[in-house]
Order: C-alpha cells, then sequence, then structure tokens
C-alpha cells in the first residue's frame, strides 16, 4: 500500500484563512443568535437613564448677547500714541492698548469679577444651595467621587480635610465650568455668553450680575489710565514751546477728557447688551433626547458584546485543540477527509 501525506506547510494558510473570514452575513446571524443578550443591554441603559433623570435636576441654560461698543476710544488711543511716539514719549502707553472689549471677555470668569459678585449678591449659597442645610444653618461636605479620592488622598498624606464651606475659588471653579463665550458666526464681533444652572433665574441673574461687575472693572481700570493721561498732558503742555506740538497735545487732552466724561455716564462701556438674559422655559437637555441617546448606546454596546462574545463550539474548540496535531481537516467542500491523532510521530 502506498501512504498518501498531505504536504501541511501548503494546506496550513489555506485552513487559516478560510478559518478567519468572517461575512456580514455571519456577524448578522451572531447578533441574531444573541438578540436577548442586545435586549439586556438596552433595558439596562435605559433604566440607568431613568434612574439618572429621576434622581438629577434639570439644566437650564441662560444665554445673553454683547457686542463691543463703538471704537470712539480705540481711534483716540492710536492717535494718542502716534502723538506720543513723535514726541518719543511712547513707553507711557507701552507696547499695545489692549480693547475694552477684549478685556471684558477676558474678565467674564475671573477671581476678581466673581468676588464682587459674592460681595454684592451672595451668589455661593445660591450656586451650592444643595450643600446648605437649612435647618442647622451649616455646610454639609461636598459629594461625589473627586470628593471623595480628595479626602482619601488626604487621610493618606496626613492633611487636613477642607472645610465644607465652599470657597470663592470653589465659585470661579464652577463658573467656569460652566460658562461659554461662543462667536454668533464666523468674523463676527457679536458674543453670545451662556450659563448653565439648575435654577432658570439663579442662571438669568449671574449672567446679568457677571456683565454689570466685568463692565465696572473695565470701566475702573480706564478711568484709572485716562486719569494718568489727562495728568500727564496737563503736566507736559506747559513744557513745550513749539506751537504745532501744543495743539496737539492740547487735543489729545480734549478727547481723553471727553473719554474720563463717557466713563462717568451709566451706560454699558466695554461691551453692549444686545440681548439680555431672561430666565429659561426648557431645560438644556430634554427627557426624550436622554432616552433616546440611552437606547442608541445600550443597542450598540449590545450588538459589540454580541460579536466579540466567542460562541460555545469556538471556547471547547480553544479548550481541547492544544493537545492534538491536526494532520487533515475538512475544507468547505469536504474534499479531504481530517484525522486528529496525539502529538507524536507520524505512523
Amino acid at each position: 500500500m502506498k501512504d498518501t501525506t498531505i504536504d501541511q506547510n501548503s494546506a496550513a494558510p489555506e485552513m487559516t484563512s478560510a478559518r478567519h473570514v468572517v461575512t456580514v452575513r455571519d456577524l448578522i446571524v451572531r447578533v441574531y443568535r444573541r438578540l436577548l443578550l442586545v435586549v439586556i443591554c438596552i433595558l439596562l441603559s435605559c433604566a440607568s437613564a431613568v434612574f439618572y433623570l429621576a434622581n438629577s435636576k434639570p439644566l437650564y441654560t441662560a444665554t445673553m448677547t454683547v457686542a463691543p461698543p463703538a471704537q470712539t476710544g480705540s481711534a483716540t488711543s492710536s492717535q494718542l500714541g502716534q502723538a506720543f511716539s513723535a514726541f518719543g514719549l511712547s513707553s507711557i502707553l507701552g507696547n499695545s492698548t489692549p480693547q475694552s472689549f477684549d478685556l471684558y471677555q477676558n474678565l467674564l470668569p475671573s477671581l476678581t469679577v466673581l468676588q464682587r459678585v459674592e460681595d454684592r449678591h451672595h451668589i455661593i449659597r445660591q450656586v451650592f444651595a444643595d450643600r446648605w442645610d437649612v435647618v442647622r444653618q451649616t455646610w454639609r461636605p461636598a459629594m461625589g467621587l473627586r470628593a471623595e479620592v480628595r479626602d482619601f488622598i488626604y487621610r493618606i498624606i496626613g492633611r487636613d480635610i477642607p472645610s465644607p464651606e465652599p470657597k470663592i475659588q470653589d465659585l470661579v471653579d464652577y463658573v467656569r465650568r460652566h460658562l461659554s463665550v461662543d462667536s454668533v458666526s464666523l468674523n463676527s464681533p457679536v458674543r453670545v455668553v451662556s450659563f448653565t444652572f439648575t435654577d432658570p433665574k439663579v442662571a438669568a441673574d449671574i449672567l446679568r450680575w457677571l456683565h454689570e461687575e466685568t463692565d465696572a472693572v473695565v470701566r475702573g481700570n480706564t478711568r484709572e489710565r485716562t486719569d494718568g493721561m489727562i495728568a500727564y498732558l496737563r503736566n507736559q503742555l506747559p513744557r513745550v514751546s513749539n506751537n504745532d506740538e501744543r495743539n496737539a497735545l492740547t487735543q489729545l487732552l480734549t478727547e481723553q477728557e471727553q473719554v474720563l466724561m463717557l466713563l462717568t455716564v451709566g451706560v454699558d462701556y466695554s461691551a453692549v447688551v444686545v440681548d439680555p438674559a431672561v430666565p429659561p422655559i426648557v431645560p438644556s437637555v430634554s427627557v426624550e433626547m436622554v432616552l433616546i441617546i440611552s437606547f442608541l448606546v445600550g443597542l450598540m454596546l449590545g450588538v459589540i458584546i454580541a460579536i466579540v462574545i466567542p460562541s460555545s463550539r469556538r471556547r471547547r474548540a480553544g479548550m481541547f485543540g492544544h493537545d492534538s496535531r491536526v494532520h487533515g481537516d475538512t475544507l468547505r467542500g469536504g474534499q479531504i477527509a481530517s484525522r486528529i491523532e496525539p502529538t507524536g510521530e507520524l505512523p
């Protein structure tokens, strides 16, 4: 008899490629066979969303539209800079003069502004109302994973746990996380200031207070700068003998006095409110949107798990397929018979 051996080196690539080819139909069948698992994932995701909605307060986003003021001040500063450069006195202005609207946007969520808001309106107790114990008139410790991890680390390193009373820096961090300043459109100077909070009235009030105090800070800085320019110009006028230079300094002095007059008028200086903040009526995220997102997340997770988890047949094959040598395998056409023998010498 003539023994027929199978060239394992040539047959192995074909068997490997045939074994690892997965079509879309195979994936659909695999998901269909685990349809119950997909349904369970969807139900768990929706249940988590319902639990979240039942134990959390809805969030409201108040908006306020602001625009830069008239450019009179910038033109005056430009003329003043040119004149000072001609006289060799440009150092009084520095390298650049910040625009009031840019300064307004930078100062909006700053510590200086929020300290003024807190001094006038005491918003810490409103922002952190969930931590204030009305009965005992004391502050409760902050809840959540972040606070627990912080307290755990403090205990390990031997530091004292901070007082539960919120500080001004806590207010600054909170406002910066929930405040946004966005442009209305590309290359548009108009900005939309948004603030998200659980109370719609408090959200609108905080936006209005932030605008008032930020404008007051910018106004005060500009007034201090203008007073310094006026004092400098008045000091230089008697020392200038050239008539042209005296006329230029006199004109600049007049313009700075006009700016000082505008600063005393009770109108918006650094930013003009185009659309004031009003308490929103509809929450930022609706219940329907949360449920739809949870359904899609559960569906996606269930499909991924159904595809990734191997079948019971593949698990059994993986358990018993390591201690034997395969001399042949049945291909899709059934042309080659297979025989599995223990590892050892071929007969």
